[in-house]
């Protein structure tokens, strides 16, 4: 039974670490995507 809640623990840290991972992947992605630069101000 401790060895089943060790395991289950280190699950759910597994699967909130990679959701977590995820999510920061996601939001640090520019919006527009990477190829349109025309709306970049730097380029002008």
């Amino acid at each position: 039974m401790l060895i089943g809640d060790l395991v289950d623990t280190l699950l759910n840290l597994g699967t909130f670490a990679f959701v977590g991972a995820m999510i920061w992947l996601l939001m640090r992605k520019p919006v527009a995507p990477p190829h349109d630069k025309s709306d970049n101000p730097k380029d002008r």
